[in-house]
């Protein structure tokens, strides 16, 4: 998945892992504690360096960019949706995430990630695929009525950003 999302929440356990770890390798070529203090400290800005270091890399800049841009777009609909949608309205969205969230409108996830029944539907040759996109059900998601369906939701122009 791009913007590695997948991977964000197992971060902080694998900095606890590498610290531990670090900790006995440490531990055992240095006899001095103060030493041992010192070091661990290093070792844990180098960590710390090494997972911001991909973010400053042009490709990585450019798809923070990229998300940046998309984040801010999507905020500007989901604000625009909660000021000027009906109560009773609905959306359909493959996108969950801050238009749902800031529109608080009732959702029909089309991927399925919080549709169960589409996340239980068996799928032919599961992860040959982009993650996370392969499972859908347009005939369920319609069945529903929303009154909304996103795609790919975003702004045309920047210009719009800045609006709500």
């Amino acid at each position: 998945m791009p913007f590695f999302r997948f991977l964000m929440p197992v971060l902080p356990l694998l900095y606890v892992a590498l610290v531990l770890g670090s900790e006995k390798v440490i531990f055992r070529l240095l006899a001095q504690e103060s030493h041992r203090k010192v070091l661990m400290w290093v070792c844990m800005g180098l960590m710390g360096a090494l997972t911001l270091i991909p973010s400053f890399a042009s490709s990585e800049a450019s798809n923070l960019q990229f998300e940046t841009k998309l984040s801010q777009s999507r905020l500007v609909i989901g604000r625009w949706l909660k000021h000027y949608a009906r109560p009773g309205e609905s959306m359909a969205i493959g996108a969950i995430g801050i238009i749902p969230y800031y529109s608080n409108l009732v959702t029909y996830d089309i991927l399925g990630l919080t549709e169960p029944a589409i996340a239980h539907r068996k799928i032919p040759h599961l992860g040959r695929g982009s993650a996370g996109h392969e499972k859908h059900d347009y005939g369920y998601i319609l069945s529903k009525q929303p009154t909304y369906i996103f795609i790919q939701p975003r702004l045309r122009s920047e210009e719009h950003t800045s609006e709500l």
